[in-house]
Formats: C-alpha cells, structure tokens, sequence
C-alpha cells in the first residue's frame, strides 16, 4: 500500500491529539509527558502511519500485505517492549512476547505476562495513556482495567492500588 499525505496527515493528527490527552491526564497528577509516543516519529514511522490508517478505516488486518503485517507487528512489538508506559515494557526478554496478541486476550491463550517489574512512574504514565485513549474511544479506564489485569498483565497488590489510586485521580 502506498503511503499517502492524506495517511500522513492522518497519523500526525491522532498522535499529537493523543500526547496531548496524554499530558491533560498526566497534568492532574503534577506530570509533564511530552516525550509520550516520541519513537513513533523515528526509523519505524512508517509502520505507525500504517497502524494508525487501518485503525482509521477500521480495515481488517489481513487486507494489509505480509510485508506491511510484519512492519506493523515488528513497530509495535518494539514499542511496548521498550516504553515504560507499557506494561510489556517490564519483560525480561522480548520473546516473552512471542505467543502474546495484544489486542486480543482470548488469542494469546490465557498466556498472562508478569509485569511486576513495572515502575512508578512507568505505572502513573500507563494510567494517563489509558486515560486518553478511553477518552478517544468513548470508554473508561477502569473498564480497560478489568479486561487486563490479570487477564493479560500480572501486577502484584501495591501495583494494582497504585493503578486504582491513579485512575480515580485522573479520571473524574
């Protein structure tokens, strides 16, 4: 698929509106996320211009050729696996993820990832980003909340008060 302006523009959009959520949700706490998302405007670009534009359209995954499917997977492995605000973030080893569909739990056959290594701050920022998508998507966080926890990510007791504490503060 060739890549358009109207696509570029697209994700150029999205993204800042969502950093932009991102730090209304993160000011509440007193936090500044600024540099949220900042690898999707490096060498994998592509890849998120991708991702965002079928996410737009709503187009089914496999209307994608192979080559765009491995770009998109490989994007976003890399993303979650290397930023703090993603619970995957937390993982020893990116094979970890191998097996793991994060979009779809059920997929990922009750395979539940220990994200206990997780931080503070990685965790309060995870909980803006949840934040702002729900608010995107006409949802709320703690509905994303109870579809994960422990469904998908393993966080241990003073994680999930933290995650619950953070949540209340910033979604009023």
């Amino acid at each position: 698929m060739e890549l358009t302006k109207e696509m570029y523009d697209h994700f150029e959009k999205r993204t800042k509106m969502h950093i932009d959520l991102v730090n209304k949700y993160g000011a509440i706490v007193g936090k500044d996320y600024k540099e949220h998302d900042k690898d999707k405007y490096g060498e994998l670009k592509e890849a998120y211009v991708l991702v965002n534009w079928r996410n737009k359209i709503g187009k089914d995954y496999n209307a994608f050729s192979k080559r765009e499917q491995a770009l998109m997977n490989s994007a976003t492995k890399a993303h979650i696996f290397t930023n703090a605000h993603h619970p995957e973030s937390a993982l020893r080893d990116i094979r970890e993820l191998d097996g793991f569909d994060r979009a779809d739990a059920e997929k990922s056959k009750g395979k539940v990832l220990d994200c206990t290594a997780m931080t503070t701050e990685g965790i309060i920022e995870m909980c803006a980003d949840w934040c702002a998508m729900s608010e995107e998507l006409g949802n709320t966080p703690f509905e994303w909340a109870d579809k994960n926890i422990d469904i998908r990510w393993k966080f241990d007791d003073r994680q999930k008060k933290l995650i619950n504490r953070t949540l209340r503060r910033m979604w009023r």
